[in-house]
């Protein structure tokens, strides 16, 4: 028992290291993609034309309902909440 344990912790140990350096040097290709232009781009024309139509008939959203429900608890409903205000 004590043999395998040994070899767990050993096996955690290298496997942490090679798996650390390989996440490492992902991210640090990412950046370099990032900042080297390298990333693949596409113009708003072509994001446009692959989305669907919108269909204002499916459109349920009536504005001023939510504004009402948040009037009632005294907040501004337009302002951000921050994490000091926010509940414990």
């Amino acid at each position: 028992m004590l043999k395998a344990r040994k070899l767990l912790v050993l096996v955690h140990r290298y496997l942490g290291t090679a798996l650390c350096l390989l996440f490492f040097m992902w991210f640090l290709t990412g950046i370099g993609m990032i900042y080297s232009r390298g990333m693949p781009r596409l113009t708003a024309q072509a994001r446009l034309a692959r989305l669907p139509v919108l269909d204002m008939e499916r459109i349920q959203f009536r504005p001023r309902i939510p504004l009402l429900a948040e009037e009632g608890n005294g907040r501004n409903p337009n302002s951000w909440i921050v994490p000091s205000e926010m509940p414990a």
